[in-house]
C-alpha cells in the first residue's frame, strides 16, 4: 500500500492588542537601565551593540548620557522631577502605554508512507515526513500622551513607537521505518 497525507500541525494565527494608563514605569526606564551594560561608543552606529533596541532609544534621544560625581549616567527628557537630595520623584508621570501583536502561519507535515506485505510472514512500513513551518510576528509598541503632575503643561514629545518584526521558515525531514516478523503462527 501507498499513501500520501498533509496534515497541519499547528495554526500560528492570532492578533492581540492591550492598551492602558500606567504611572508606575516606561519603557524608558527599561532603557535607561539596560543602556548600563553598554558604553556610549558601543551603541552609535558601527558600534559592537548598535543593533539592539537600547542603542535605538539612545540613537534617537529617548536617553541620553551624562557625567555625574564623576559616574556615568543616563537620564530622559521624558523623566519624572527628583528630589535632589533623596533621588525620590516629586512628581509622578503618566502615559498611555499600547502595544498590538500580529502573528501569523503555519506548520505542516507531508507524509509519504509505503507498506508491505510479504506472504503474511513478513511486514514493512516506512513513512517520509516532510515539515515545514513558516511564521511571521509582528509586534507595534507605543506610548504616548505623557503627562506630568507638576507641570501639566510640559509635553516634550507626542509619542514614539517600535515595531519589531520576525520571520522564521523552515523545512525538515523525518523518517519512520518498521517491521514485523511472524516465522510461524505462534511468534510474532
Amino acid at each position: 500500500s501507498f499513501a500520501v497525507t498533509m496534515s497541519r500541525t499547528n495554526d500560528l494565527n492570532n492578533v492581540f492588542r492591550y492598551r492602558g494608563t500606567n504611572s508606575e514605569s516606561s519603557i524608558i526606564d527599561y532603557f535607561k537601565d539596560d543602556a548600563y551594560y553598554y558604553s556610549p561608543n558601543e551603541m552609535l552606529a558601527g558600534g559592537d551593540d548598535f543593533y539592539n533596541l537600547t542603542a535605538l532609544a539612545y540613537n534617537n534621544y529617548l536617553i541620553e548620557d551624562a557625567e555625574e560625581n564623576g559616574q556615568l549616567v543616563y537620564w530622559s527628557f521624558l523623566d519624572p522631577l527628583v528630589d535632589s537630595l533623596t533621588g525620590v520623584p516629586v512628581e509622578t508621570r503618566t502615559q498611555l502605554q499600547e502595544e498590538m501583536i500580529t502573528r501569523k502561519g503555519n506548520q505542516n507535515q507531508w507524509s509519504i508512507a509505503y507498506g508491505a506485505n510479504i506472504s503474511d510472514r513478513v511486514f514493512l512500513g516506512a513513512t517520509l515526513g516532510i515539515t515545514s513551518i513558516k511564521y511571521r510576528l509582528n509586534q507595534i509598541y507605543r506610548e504616548s500622551a505623557f503627562t506630568f503632575s507638576e507641570d501639566p503643561s510640559y509635553n516634550p514629545i507626542d509619542h514614539f513607537e517600535v515595531e519589531e518584526d520576525l520571520t522564521i521558515k523552515g523545512t525538515g525531514v523525518n523518517l519512520a521505518l518498521g517491521f514485523i516478523a511472524r516465522p510461524i503462527d505462534y511468534i510474532q
